[in-house]
C-alpha cells in the first residue's frame, strides 16, 4: 500500500467516523436534522454506490468511499423519521427535491459519458440537499453541531491529498465536498465563538460525567 492509498484509507475512516457525533446528537435531541436534505443525500449516496460497485474499474478505496456515502446519510435519514424537524416542508425544500430528482435522473442517463457532465449533475443533486441545511444552520445554529461537518471536511481534504494525478475530473468532487461542508461548519463555529460558548462544551466531556457534543 503506497502513501496515496494510506491517505485515501485515512480519509475514508475520518469520513465514516463523522456520522458518530451526528447520530448521537440526534438521539440526545441536540441536533435536529433536515429530513429533505438527508432524503436527497440518501438517494445520491445509494446511486453512487450502485454505479461504483458496477464499474469494473473501481478500486477498493472508491468502493469503500461510495459505501460510506450511502450508509451514513441513510442512517441519519432513518433517524429523521423519529427525531427530525416536524415543521412543514417549505417551498424551497420542495423545489430542491424536484431539482435533485431531475439531476439524478439525468446523471443515471449520462453516468458513462466522458468528461465532467456526470460529476456536475451529481454535484447539482447534492447542492439541492446542501442548501436547505446551510439555510437551517444559519437560522438555527443552536440545533446542530460542527463535529460531524468538521470530520467530513477533514476527510474531503485528505481525499484531495490522496489523489495521485490531479486533474479537473479527479478534483472537482472532493473539492466541492470540502467547500460545501465548510459552509455548514463556519456558521456553527461562528455562533459558538460569538456567544462565548466554552470549548469544553464543544467536545465529548467524558470526565465531567456526561457527554457533551460538539
Amino acid at each position: 500500500m503506497d502513501k496515496y492509498q494510506i491517505i485515501g484509507l485515512i480519509s475514508q475512516i475520518v469520513t465514516a467516523a463523522s456520522v458518530v457525533p451526528y447520530v448521537w446528537g440526534i438521539i440526545r435531541g441536540v441536533i435536529v436534522p433536515n429530513r429533505v436534505t438527508w432524503a436527497i443525500w440518501t438517494a445520491v449516496g445509494i446511486s453512487l454506490w450502485v454505479t461504483t460497485k458496477a464499474n469494473p474499474l473501481s478500486d477498493e478505496i472508491s468502493i469503500m468511499f461510495a459505501t460510506i456515502l450511502a450508509i451514513n446519510p441513510t442512517v441519519i435519514f432513518i433517524l429523521t423519521l423519529w427525531k427530525g424537524s416536524t415543521e412543514p416542508v417549505k417551498k424551497m425544500e420542495k423545489l430542491a427535491a424536484v431539482v435533485a430528482i431531475i439531476a439524478l435522473g439525468l446523471w443515471w442517463q449520462t453516468q458513462d459519458a466522458p468528461g465532467l457532465l456526470p460529476t456536475l449533475l451529481a454535484i447539482l443533486a447534492d447542492i439541492c440537499a446542501l442548501v436547505p441545511t446551510i439555510r437551517f444552520v444559519m437560522q438555527s445554529p443552536d440545533q446542530d453541531r460542527p463535529a460531524a461537518w468538521a470530520c467530513f471536511t477533514v476527510g474531503s481534504v485528505l481525499a484531495i491529498a490522496g489523489i495521485q494525478q490531479w486533474n479537473l475530473e479527479s478534483l472537482v468532487l472532493p473539492v466541492y465536498m470540502a467547500v460545501g461542508s465548510l459552509f455548514v461548519v463556519v456558521p456553527l463555529v461562528f455562533y459558538r465563538v460569538k456567544n462565548r460558548i466554552p470549548v469544553r462544551e464543544w467536545v465529548w466531556n467524558i470526565f465531567a460525567g456526561e457527554i457533551l457534543l460538539f
